[in-house]
Parts: C-alpha cells; structure tokens; sequence
C-alpha cells in the first residue's frame, strides 16, 4: 500500500476492501451560477460528520478515526 503523507491528512491509494480504484483522480472543481451559486466537492465522515478538502482522500476521518470506508464524497455549499 503506498502511504502519503502531508502536513494535515494521512491517505492512501487503496483500501480494505478496494472500494477506490488504484490511481483514482477526483479534481475539486467549482461551478457558478446565479441561478445556482457555489457548491465545493469535499469528503465527509459518516460516523461523525467531519469535512474535509478532497486534496487527498485520507485513510481515515481526522475526527474520530473512522476509516476510509466510512467516508463519502459530499457537496457543500
């Protein structure tokens, strides 16, 4: 398993039970409109509702350790 590490989040480019394809990209992208406004694409925890920049899909919520089969991709105003 091939292990990233930044200042903020740990990631990884699997998981337990290979849920995300290897080399998986998700670029963040914003779309505005003004009949629609702003929406951002981040992770978010299922346990306890955390958020977080989708720079890399961590291995675990930075919350409450929740692991990355528990997180879910997630639009925010």
């Amino acid at each position: 398993m091939d292990t990233i590490h930044s200042s903020r989040t740990r990631t990884s480019d699997s998981t337990a039970a290979g849920a995300i394809p290897r080399r998986s990209v998700v670029r963040n992208e914003r779309l505005s409109s003004s009949a629609f406004g702003e929406a951002y694409l981040v992770w978010r925890c299922h346990r306890c509702g955390e958020t977080g920049d989708l720079e890399a899909f961590p291995v675990a919520c930075s919350n409450c350790d929740a692991p990355r089969e528990d997180l879910y991709y997630w639009t925010e105003d």
